[in-house]
């Protein structure tokens, strides 16, 4: 009960000090003002001592005690980004001896705003004077080992959305301080990471839930006119949508379940909304890779018809009227496992 008594008089002496300080016109030096926010950390007023520590920078800026003072509080406010920003300025201006402590008390800074749970020990009698003997207690949740090359490099990737920095981070540091929030990260990253390849895919592609064949989208007219069977191979090989390179131009088994040709009004329909221009659709002789019926020919699909085409003509015609049905060689590309063909 004595030793209570005395700890609540002597921080009540601490405040009237305080509160002398901030409004009258003698105010205490700047030891006095680092004892008293020492005390007042040690009882737990966090708020006061960074008064007093902020107090004491403003007498002196270049002394280390008052951004230690300054520093712990803010630590113990959970204020972990500005202690620690407090602690370096302490550093930098503490001699040798006090290093040391004052890097690890920044160290657990670092970790706790990273997320790590700080240490268990949030009012150390050491904040204003670190000496040998004012290391973090043994109880710390903090690892020893953990070293500012690592928080730094965690810092630096911990509001990325790149599964490639916490994959490195945990390559890195497979048993760092961070490896289960690397961990989460990673997994949030690589589900972001599907879920956009997977509205790319919808964009891009449509995938034929009867047959498993994904079929490529398009969205420019250009793309379709006047290729002859040469080009329409080519640029199925080279096309790289969703980052797949097995593109190819269908067989003609392949394609006529998705095209539907409507004789009565001469219009085209291609299942999945393969192309967005429409009305271009009954021009076009869609390509296959289905060999045609002489060397050199390769099979068209055109007005619900399978031609033989040669594969040098990129348009021509076909009879039914008497001037013919004009056509331009058209290409759609599908990739997946090539139907067998009966012919």
């Amino acid at each position: 009960m004595k030793t209570l008594a005395f700890r609540s008089l002597s921080l009540a002496l601490v405040l009237i000090a305080l509160a002398s300080y901030s409004g009258a016109q003698t105010a205490p030096g700047y030891d006095a003002l680092i004892t008293q926010g020492n005390a007042l950390l040690e009882a737990g007023n966090a708020d006061q001592a960074l008064k007093a520590g902020e107090a004491a920078i403003k007498i002196s800026a270049d002394r280390w005690e008052g951004y230690s003072l300054a520093g712990g509080a803010l630590r113990n406010l959970k204020r972990y980004e500005d202690a620690a920003d407090a602690l370096s300025r302490a550093i930098d201006r503490a001699p040798a001896s006090k290093q040391p402590a004052l890097r690890e008390r920044r160290r657990e800074c670092l970790l706790a705003e990273s997320g790590y749970p700080a240490s268990a020990n949030t009012s150390p009698s050491a904040n204003t004077s670190p000496s040998a003997n004012t290391s973090p207690s043994a109880n710390t949740s903090v690892p020893a080992t953990t070293g500012e090359v690592e928080i730094v490099f965690w810092k630096s990737i911990e509001g990325s959305h790149s599964a490639a920095d916490f994959q490195n981070y945990l390559s890195r540091y497979p048993n760092g301080a961070f490896v289960e929030l690397a961990r989460s990260h990673l997994a949030d990253a690589q589900a972001q990471l599907e879920n956009e390849k997977n509205r790319l895919a919808a964009k891009l592609t449509w995938t034929d839930p009867a047959t498993g064949l994904m079929w490529a989208r398009y969205s420019r007219p250009s793309e379709y006119s006047h290729a002859n069977f040469r080009r329409a191979t080519d640029y199925c090989a080279a096309l790289r949508s969703l980052s797949y390179a097995d593109w190819r131009l269908p067989t003609v088994v392949e394609f006529m379940p998705i095209y539907h040709f409507a004789a009565d009004s001469a219009t085209v329909q291609l299942d999945g909304e393969l192309a967005t221009n429409k009305e271009i659709l009954r021009y076009l002789g869609f390509w296959t890779s289905t060999p045609g019926n002489r060397a050199g020919e390769h099979v068209l699909v055109f007005e619900g018809k399978s031609v033989s085409s040669r594969d040098d003509e990129g348009e021509g015609r076909v009879g039914g009227w008497t001037a013919g049905h004009p056509w331009n060689g058209a290409i759609v590309c599908v990739r997946g496992q090539k139907a067998a063909e009966q012919r």
